[in-house]
């Protein structure tokens, strides 16, 4: 379905994906409008088993609702992991789509949106600029909702 309105219109879409096992956040934004196309948050599995990490994340990967989705996105943009379950998850979606996934450092993103480097105060001023440049986030993981919006935004802006 995604793929067919880019096409369509002949727009690019960008996916930015917030990895984690209890909150994968996903928002797909079109280029020239900011429009969102889908932005949510799911819990894809209970466990930080590798084993269960990887199925589950291949399982979300495939799924009806996330396939065709990421299949017709023109970039999808991950934020670079430290924690071996979230580098297996970035892998995962890497290695699904490599022409047009990219990883970018949490310090790039700070350093392009003048966010501070701090864990707490950068929550708040991405959830912040998120709000007032691309919409409410009606979720209660607000911040990961709010790092995969930043991470779509910083795929229309930098990688397409």
């Amino acid at each position: 379905m995604a793929e067919a309105a880019v096409r369509a219109v002949g727009a690019a879409m960008v996916v930015g994906i917030d990895v984690g096992f209890a909150n994968l956040s996903l928002c797909a934004l079109m280029s020239e409008t900011y429009q969102v196309v889908r932005w949510t948050n799911q819990r894809i599995c209970h466990t930080k088993s590798e084993n269960t990490v990887f199925w589950a994340t291949r399982e979300w990967l495939e799924s009806e609702e996330i396939e065709p989705l990421l299949a017709g996105a023109t970039a999808i943009v991950l934020e670079h992991q430290l924690r071996q379950p979230f580098q297996m998850m970035n892998t995962i979606i890497r290695c699904a789509y490599p022409n047009k996934t990219t990883i970018v450092s949490p310090k790039t993103m700070c350093a392009k949106y003048r966010l501070p480097l701090k864990r707490e105060a950068k929550k708040k001023a991405t959830i912040e600029w998120v709000t007032a440049n691309i919409g409410a986030i009606e979720e209660t993981k607000q911040d990961d909702m709010a790092d995969s919006a930043l991470l779509a935004h910083y795929g229309l802006n930098y990688l397409i």
